[in-house]
């Protein structure tokens, strides 16, 4: 009898029995954290939340120490909690929150175990967002649906290469359906993202969001929210430099201010939480974003409101529509980011459900194809509401600054594909 299957239909060669495991190479060894990275916070100027993964438990606190690039060592040091997770050994998966960051700054680090001198990581950089866009231009990478294939990495590098502060993935990042025995292909997403998500040698934090790929039931089927569907979503991400001891005590949808005037509001398409669940959370954060002067409020969320593959008719696609839409509406969101479909899309300028002039209605961009790719319709002939749509493998770069805003699909070869200009 063959137990503990990874399935893996997705075209990476992850597919595992636990037979088959035990004579493969521990992707965790002892010693040093076989994982270091970056998530984006509550607030990107002041904060960050650094996640590393251990093969032993440490007796004391996990530890990050840290100090500005230019100084001299470390002089600041931050504890924060380990979350233990069995796979086939156990895993420790150690968050900290690190705060009171200067806005603007490069910083270096170290993690490893509090009072102890051994097995700390190797020294890693991270910088931190500009308080006002007076300061300079804030560019950020967006896109879903990415897969731990080569045509991934080749888009992560050169999303690397534009110099992003911050990459936005609107979920199915590792498509492991949450299954807890593909613990190795989130290794080896994890390790891709290390080798090749890095600008000027600083490391790119990870806003992520739930998509379908992240759950063992793809959408809510309880009556209740249950976080325990997405274990890996929720114990390989923490989204708040104030850290929860017990991770999958966090919500799967959050507010993240990247500067003065630039906000992301990340959402569940029904994963784990319903779309009426959060409408009333996403009408106050809308109202409080625009009450302290964002000018520009970025919702993110896997399943498209505006799809580019299935049928406008679909019932996720039309919850959406119900919750949210309206809201966008209602406090003139000028972009909105989706995945989910694997494919390239701009949607005309909408309001209330008709395309209007650009200054008047949003865009939505999408749809996926980070990695994965869908070829099953014809892309010369457009919906109502479609700009552009095409097969093609890309993420969005977006550049803000005081006077511009520019959202640009980029191939791997850095090739724009589609380009929005307000």
């Amino acid at each position: 009898m063959v137990e503990d299957i990874c399935n893996d239909p997705f075209g990476s060669g992850f597919g595992s029995s636990k037979m088959t495991r035990r004579f493969k190479e521990s992707s965790c060894k002892p010693g040093k954290p076989c994982h270091v990275y970056l998530t984006v916070s509550e607030d990107l100027r002041t904060s960050t939340v650094v996640i590393f993964h251990t093969a032993k438990p440490y007796n004391t606190k996990p530890s990050c120490k840290y100090g500005e690039l230019s100084g001299d060592g470390y002089p600041n040091e931050v504890q924060g909690e380990t979350y233990e997770i069995k796979f086939d050994s156990k895993r420790y998966i150690h968050y900290v929150g690190i705060n009171q960051l200067t806005p603007n700054t490069d910083y270096k680090f170290i993690c490893g175990e509090s009072g102890e001198t051994d097995d700390w990581s190797d020294e890693k950089q991270f910088r931190t967002s500009y308080n006002s866009l007076s300061d300079g231009k804030i560019t950020f990478a967006v896109g879903a649906d990415t897969n731990v294939i080569k045509e991934t990495n080749q888009i992560t590098e050169m999303m690397a290469n534009n110099n992003p502060n911050f990459a936005a993935i609107a979920g199915d990042l590792a498509l492991t359906n949450g299954n807890v025995h593909c613990y190795r292909k989130w290794d080896k997403w994890l390790s891709n993202w290390g080798k090749y998500a890095k600008s000027n040698n600083n490391l790119i934090p990870i806003l992520p969001t739930i998509g379908n790929h992240e759950t063992q039931t793809g959408y809510r089927k309880t009556e209740k929210p249950d976080t325990t569907i997405a274990p890996f979503f929720m114990t390989l991400f923490q989204h708040n430099s104030k850290i929860k001891k017990d991770p999958f005590t966090q919500k799967t949808y959050q507010v993240s201010r990247i500067t003065d005037v630039i906000a992301f509001i990340s959402l569940d398409t029904n994963h784990v939480y319903s779309e009426v669940e959060q409408e009333d959370w996403v009408e106050e954060n809308l109202v409080k974003l625009r009450n302290e002067g964002v000018k520009y409020i970025f919702p993110i969320y896997h399943v498209p409101a505006f799809p580019s593959d299935r049928k406008f008719s679909v019932q996720q696609s039309l919850a959406i529509r119900e919750s949210w839409v309206k809201l966008f509406d209602k406090h003139d969101i000028t972009l909105a980011f989706e995945g989910h479909s694997h494919m390239l899309k701009v949607t005309k300028p909408i309001r209330d459900g008709l395309v209007v002039e650009q200054t008047q209605g949003t865009r939505y961009l999408g749809d996926g194809a980070w990695g994965r790719l869908r070829d099953r319709r014809d892309t010369t002939v457009t919906r109502w509401y479609e700009d552009h749509v095409d097969s093609i493998r890309h993420v969005w770069m977006v550049d803000v600054d005081e006077d511009n805003l520019t959202a640009s699909a980029k191939n791997d070869k850095n090739e724009i594909q589609a380009s929005i200009h307000y």
